[in-house]
């Protein structure tokens, strides 16, 4: 079998599966493509391409590479279509071959039927038109298929997935003290909520619980943090990391009890979860980000809250020892191991794809986690 996956840009978002594909299938019957540079954005955050593999185009450097892309695209048993240029995959969903569309929740922002009203052309162009049997969605996160499927695609062609990591965990480095140690790992900006980290942290001070916050990232709202925590925190309960490399943020995650989630419904996936727990932390996640639902099980794996219950997640965790926190942390590193790894995912997705091209019945292949009916 034959699978092309087609991205935007080189990411690790997309490298460890495209490995656990090459691995499965061969790296002759597998390609992954990249259509456009790193971001300018994403270079400050760390990015960097260096990637290397038999099976990798980049289509925007040559001619010989675009002329590689379009032939895979017509001659692949199965296309998976990221954020990729729609154009290129319409005549192949029109011929009837298999494709996914692989993508983030819809509505980012709040859904309105006004909404839906002002984007009619881009809904046309992006589903209505491509509305057909062999047109599948892999939804990357909990809300993508619901959305999609309120505005009539995808209705029994849409299935669980999202992005992955593999590798080994490495063994813990928690110290036996008995304070909470929490991370929180993203861009200090609205989306991503950085103050309620802070909340959370003072609440569980309040209440008489030891906890130290380590916050790794940078952005516009650092220095109001770092003000807020001076003003309303004990000296040395929070520590600002700025941005850290890819060993040093695995080091923070083995030596954390908890990672702290606070973004919002605009966050599509989030990444960080299936690395922290790879090693074993638990997840304190705002249930609107994207994998939450599907990867932090309350009170087994982690904890679920929303912005309007805040007050309660702190009484909640300020009655969990540390081990019971980590032991949390224990039953999602399984739980990741199991079904959410890059090579769990490369697994379910072949078999997903055959059963479709063999004309099967596929709803009862997988009852959870990657590729089971969204």
């Amino acid at each position: 079998m034959k699978l092309l996956l087609l991205t935007n840009m080189p990411s690790y978002h997309q490298m460890d599966l495209a490995r656990a594909l090459a691995s499965e299938l061969g790296d002759d019957q597998f390609r992954l493509v990249f259509h456009h540079p790193t971001s300018d954005e994403r270079r400050e955050m760390g990015w960097q391409d260096q990637y290397q593999a038999p099976w990798l185009i980049r289509f925007w450097e040559s001619a010989a590479a675009r002329q590689e892309t379009e032939a895979w695209i017509e001659s692949a048993d199965v296309v998976v279509q990221g954020r990729f240029p729609l154009e290129y995959i319409r005549d192949r969903v029109a011929k009837g071959k298999l494709t996914f569309c692989y993508q983030e929740r819809f509505w980012k922002r709040r859904f309105s039927w006004l909404k839906v009203l002002l984007r009619l052309p881009r809904i046309y162009s992006r589903y209505w038109s491509l509305n057909r049997p062999n047109y599948h969605l892999l939804g990357a996160g909990a809300y993508v298929a619901p959305e999609l499927q309120q505005l009539g695609v995808f209705r029994g062609r849409s299935w669980k997935y999202g992005y992955f990591i593999d590798g080994e965990s490495t063994p813990p480095k928690r110290l036996p003290d008995g304070v909470l140690r929490l991370l929180w790992c993203a861009r200090f900006s609205a989306l991503k909520q950085p103050l309620r980290a802070l909340e959370i942290v003072a609440g569980l001070h309040k209440a008489g619980h030891a906890a130290h916050l380590t916050m790794v990232g940078d952005g516009e709202l650092r220095t109001e943090c770092e003000q807020w925590a001076a003003e309303r925190l004990p000296e040395g309960a929070v520590f600002f990391a700025g941005w850290q490399d890819e060993a040093q943020v695995q080091t923070a995650m083995q030596t954390a009890d908890a990672l702290l989630m606070t973004s919002t419904h605009r966050e599509g996936w989030a990444l960080v979860v299936n690395e922290a727990m790879r090693q074993g932390c638990a997840i304190i996640a705002h249930r609107a980000i994207g994998s939450a639902p599907w990867l932090v099980r309350d009170g087994e794996t982690g904890l679920l809250y929303d912005d309007t219950e805040l007050q309660s997640l702190i009484q909640i965790l300020s009655g969990l020892s540390t081990q019971t926190v980590q032991e949390m942390g224990e039953a999602g590193r399984q739980l990741h191991q199991q079904q959410w790894s890059a090579q769990s995912a490369a697994k379910r997705l072949v078999c997903l794809s055959q059963l479709l091209l063999s004309g099967d019945d596929a709803s009862e292949l997988f009852q959870d986690g990657p590729c089971s009916a969204a």
